[in-house]
């Protein structure tokens, strides 16, 4: 497994999007950002872990420009939907006597891809997506001192994730949470494909690239938007 897993590192290492000029690390920081010192909680899968960039994903570069003090509390191959103790509701109740100022939560493409029972976005069953999502919401509303955050990824083809989005659209629009809807927004899903070639290790997964030049600006703003 450990030989495994250093191949895999170096492999990822050679990928033109994941050379060091693309870490976080390299990020000029803002000492005037309103996020310097704020605390934020990230849950998910290994898009939120950074499993196609080393390890390095939206919350490092948060902490490098922002000065942002982070928890990652992802695990690769989860779901929303509450399966087992490594299910995304399990791991938030670990938290729920801290306090943070922000809370993001991943919109998991495992649930499309395990096909996950989706439920509505009335559903209380934390068996399915929906219902382990609205759980998750309440809590994140009592530890978090803003409106939950929930991001999709960009778009790639598949329909249970696009009713995953449409779902998330009707909960956002009752004021439940803030939605980044990455899934549909045109310009986020505009770029060439010598840019997609550097952005992503693969149909989901970005590159230290793929987060830190494309879609953390994106975050980024939705945040800062947030603060006004």
């Amino acid at each position: 497994m450990g030989d495994t897993m250093v191949m895999r590192e170096m492999s990822l290492s050679l990928l033109p999007g994941n050379r060091k000029m693309y870490s976080p690390l390299a990020l000029k920081g803002d000492p005037s950002s309103p996020l310097m010192g704020e605390s934020m909680l990230f849950l998910g899968s290994s898009v939120t872990r950074g499993y196609g960039s080393l390890g390095e994903a939206f919350p490092e570069c948060f902490h490098w420009m922002d000065g942002a003090i982070f928890t990652k509390e992802a695990v690769d191959g989860t779901t929303l939907a509450d399966k087992d103790d490594r299910s995304y509701l399990a791991r938030l109740r670990k938290h729920e006597a801290e306090s943070f100022e922000y809370m993001f939560v991943q919109l998991s493409t495992n649930d499309a891809w395990q096909k996950a029972p989706l439920g509505d976005k009335d559903s209380q069953d934390t068996g399915t997506t929906f219902g382990s999502l609205n759980e998750i919401l309440r809590i994140g509303s009592s530890i978090s001192s803003t409106l939950p955050i929930v991001w999709s990824n960009p778009y790639f083809k598949n329909d249970r994730y696009r009713e995953m989005v449409s779902i998330c659209k009707e909960i956002a629009a009752e004021g439940r949470c803030l939605f980044l809807n990455l899934y549909e927004d045109p310009e986020v899903n505009s770029i060439s494909k010598k840019e997609r070639r550097l952005y992503l290790m693969d149909e989901i997964h970005p590159t230290r690239a793929g987060y830190r030049d494309w879609l953390f600006p994106y975050l980024r703003d939705f945040v800062l938007g947030s603060c006004d």
